[in-house]
């Protein structure tokens, strides 16, 4: 999951994904979009990006109840999917 670096380690044991790979791609994805495809905005550094980001992922680590969730599996196979909660 983007954005919840503190449950990296969670979220790749339940899914098998390594979030921190998809975290760096998708922010070196829109730093590039923001940087390159608006022409004449000059007040846009790339400093300013990644502050935005950190402040993003701070606000979302501090307000975001965030908790992922398996309810059981047997012998015919998965009753309930892996869920990942969270609440604004």
């Amino acid at each position: 999951m983007g954005f919840y670096d503190k449950d990296i380690d969670k979220m790749s044991k339940l899914t098998g994904e390594d979030g921190k790979q998809f975290n760096e791609a998708m922010a070196e994805k829109v730093r590039k979009a923001v940087l390159y495809n608006y022409e004449g905005v000059s007040s846009i550094t790339e400093e300013s990006v990644d502050n935005y980001f950190k402040n993003f992922k701070e606000a979302i680590r501090q307000k975001v109840k965030f908790e992922t969730n398996v309810v059981y599996i047997d012998g015919e196979g998965i009753k309930d999917l892996p869920r990942i909660l969270w609440k604004p």
